[in-house]
């Protein structure tokens, strides 16, 4: 009979356990996505069916190469998944390339609406004539730079969250240098012929 009770009572709390209700099993896209920056060439949408709708359009327009445009920029917008709530009324982003080695290139503001926060959303423009202020010859440019995104409460507070990307030449600037490898070229074998 102690055997049939204590059977009875294991199947109790492991029902109990087991059967959750569902909400309290959903997963919510802060903590999917914890700690990390989404970025995506396109505006978010203001609100989401669902969580897991939510967490589905994170998953596909996250974006980890860009290009510029012909004005040279790259519209870019950001959703941040931070690892607890965050008060504060303002965060800073810091862009680092690291192709070789960490180098910052700038930071801009980020002015949420709410106080308290745990997902954060923005854009920005990133400009050629800004990322590659120290680039002195497009000739010698690798044909991917890797930056770190990063945000936090200050430039001198810990990390939020952060997320790599690449920035790859686009066609046209690959054609452009070509046609000045190719003037060079013609010039030093013109300068040879004389």
């Amino acid at each position: 009979m102690r055997l049939l009770a204590a059977s009875v009572a294991l199947s109790v709390f492991a029902l109990s356990f087991f059967a959750a209700p569902q909400a309290a099993l959903a997963r919510k896209p802060a903590d999917v996505f914890k700690g990390q920056i989404v970025l995506s060439k396109w505006p978010f949408p203001t609100r989401f069916k669902s969580d897991k709708q939510f967490i589905s359009h994170m998953k596909k327009v996250n974006t980890t190469t860009f290009e510029f445009n012909d004005e040279g920029e790259i519209q870019v917008e950001l959703m941040a998944f931070f690892k607890k709530m965050e008060k504060g009324r303002e965060f800073t982003a810091r862009l680092f390339e690291t192709t070789s080695g960490q180098k910052f290139i700038l930071d801009f503001p980020i002015y949420p609406a709410q106080d308290q926060n745990r997902i954060l959303a923005s854009g920005t423009t990133l400009k050629r004539d800004q990322i590659l202020a120290d680039s002195k010859d497009d000739l010698v440019q690798p044909p991917a730079r890797q930056y770190l995104l990063v945000i936090s409460r200050t430039a001198k507070s810990p990390v939020l969250a952060e997320t790599k990307f690449v920035i790859k030449q686009s066609k046209a600037e690959k054609e452009a240098i070509q046609r000045k490898l190719d003037a060079q070229k013609a010039a030093v074998e013109k300068a040879m012929a004389e």
